[in-house]
């Protein structure tokens, strides 16, 4: 009766005002309340026996099972988000006023310069909140999403190799990876992302929690290697090759997004905060 624990757990967190946290809570306990006990028992076995257990449950797992179970494992992310929101916005802070102190180091105006620091970091610290913090809610829904995606463009790449394995197979057994993900290493993830922000900013060094979620995320890279070998039947050898295959567009795309668009952005929005005078 593991989701009675959690509806406990989620009242508590409702009663101590902690209301989102205690809604991610909540709907973890019903998610496995509909899903069964024998859902834990699953997620001990593909956990544990992959190579043993993912392609039989796949096939045996309902799409509305397998969406259910990957629900689960986003609602467990956004309770890391939410938790760990004040450490990660703190981060962030640390680094805005790092990064505007940088660009604003040699401000010809030192009469105006604290008001176009408080500015900057403000207009920073808004941008984060709008792409970050007001989001964690939707975290669920995107994980949800994250799957399909991922799970359609690897069913996609499995007939390359021609894999004749049924879409809500490949899902099925990609969703105990993306359950599990976010079970034990989405707190690492999140935890990384304020790490990140804070070693940029020299505020803090790479700590044991960084380089613990760093060896965690590497083992489920593999094991993600092995749900798509599963749930495709396809080699080893073959899921790495689809998984490089699409790491490359879309890692491509991704730095082309960065190089062409989002550093351009930024550092138009660093120079006009060097050149604006606030008396005008």
């Amino acid at each position: 009766m593991f989701w009675i624990g959690l509806g406990i757990v989620a009242i508590v967190l409702f009663v101590k005002g902690i209301v989102l946290a205690g809604v991610f809570v909540g709907g973890a306990a019903l998610c496995l309340l509909v899903l069964g006990e024998a859902t834990l028992r699953n997620l001990f076995d593909a956990l544990f026996t992959p190579s043993y257990s993912l392609r039989t449950m796949a096939r045996d797992d309902s799409f509305a099972f397998s969406l259910l179970l990957t629900f689960l494992g986003g609602l467990v992310l956004g309770f890391y988000a939410q938790i760990l929101n004040s450490f990660v916005n703190s981060s962030f802070a640390s680094y805005a006023e790092h990064t505007i102190g940088d660009a604003l180091m040699a401000y010809s105006n030192p009469v105006y310069k604290d008001v176009l620091f408080q500015d900057g970091v403000i207009r920073m610290k808004d941008t984060f909140d709008l792409i970050f913090t007001n989001n964690i809610v939707w975290l669920p829904v995107a994980w949800v999403a994250f799957w399909l995606v991922l799970g359609v463009l690897y069913w996609l790449g499995g007939r390359l190799f021609g894999s004749t394995t049924d879409l809500q197979v490949a899902l099925g057994a990609l969703a105990y990876w993306a359950t599990l993900f976010a079970v034990i290493v989405g707190y690492f993830v999140i935890h990384g992302i304020g790490a990140g922000f804070s070693m940029a900013a020299g505020v803090s060094a790479l700590g044991i929690v960084e380089m613990i979620g760093a060896l965690l995320f590497l083992i489920s890279l593999f094991y993600l290697f092995i749900s798509i070998s599963q749930g495709m039947e396809v080699t080893m050898v073959q899921a790495v090759v689809i998984f490089i295959i699409w790491l490359v567009v879309f890692g491509g795309a991704a730095v082309g997004l960065y190089i062409y668009k989002a550093s351009p952005a930024f550092g138009e929005f660093l120079q006009e905060l060097q050149s604006t005078n606030p008396a005008g």
